[in-house]
């Protein structure tokens, strides 16, 4: 049976010791499957990785996950199309309605690795202190919630998810003042008691390195004639045909 086959090139470049590009093919009944008796988010990276045909080996640990959030609608337009609709309210009038979503509408950034480290140091305008930060694998990412899962269990948090984001940023800091930090502890106590301007400023660097698809379409209302700024999202049309 001829299937269609198609490469793409990976956001991460290869950052993390991965593929800088992949061959997928369409999503079949395997993968709804997948979709359908998964519990949880973690069928997408399930279902990405049981499309991706070549490299074979490939090791989602090594994408980052803007990579994977990517392949997913490149798997979405190569399974059935670009477009499907969603719900959007118009923040002008609050009418809400039914809009059509199109992939190709969408851009997307490969990461440029070329004075990467220096795009990732940043000087906190109220504190003074220079932290270089650096940016985690989807393997990372996944060690960061399975810690924060365990330690749950062991009812040493009280607050999981206020833990779990400052755990994260701390992951990201790898030196303050040129010193490189391996104690989480010690990172964490000392994003915690940062000026928010200066905590705003390091999730600024993070934010602002292009790398990824960004899922923008712009909308008219169908009653007040405004464009709205859309961002399409994997709702449940996303899996299957108009």
């Amino acid at each position: 049976m001829e299937t269609l086959e198609k490469t793409y090139k990976v956001p991460s470049a290869g950052l993390f010791g991965g593929p800088t590009e992949v061959t997928m093919r369409p999503m079949t009944t395997k993968e709804e499957k997948i979709i359908y008796t998964s519990r949880d988010m973690s069928f997408i990276e399930k279902i990405v990785k049981s499309c991706i045909v070549e490299p074979k080996d490939v090791k989602m640990s090594e994408l980052h996950p803007n990579d994977i959030t990517y392949l997913l609608y490149m798997l979405r337009e190569l399974t059935f199309g670009p477009n499907y609709r969603q719900k959007m309210q118009c923040p002008y009038c609050d009418l809400k309605q039914d809009i059509e979503i199109d992939i190709t509408e969408m851009t997307y950034d490969v990461l440029d690795l070329d004075g990467l480290d220096e795009k990732l140091k940043v000087t906190l305008p109220v504190c003074g202190d220079t932290i270089q930060l650096k940016l985690l694998s989807q393997g990372e990412f996944n060690e960061i919630s399975e810690t924060i899962k365990r330690m749950n269990r062991q009812n040493k948090l009280s607050d999981p998810e206020g833990y779990e984001y400052i755990y994260r940023f701390a992951k990201m800091v790898k030196a303050i003042n040129e010193e490189e930090k391996t104690d989480i502890k010690e990172v964490i106590s000392y994003l915690e008691n940062l000026n928010m301007r200066d905590f705003g400023t390091i999730k600024n660097a993070l934010s602002n390195i292009p790398m990824g698809i960004n899922t923008l379409n712009i909308r008219t209302c169908k009653s007040c004639g405004e464009e709205v700024e859309v961002f399409g999202a994997a709702v449940p049309e996303f899996f299957r045909t108009n």
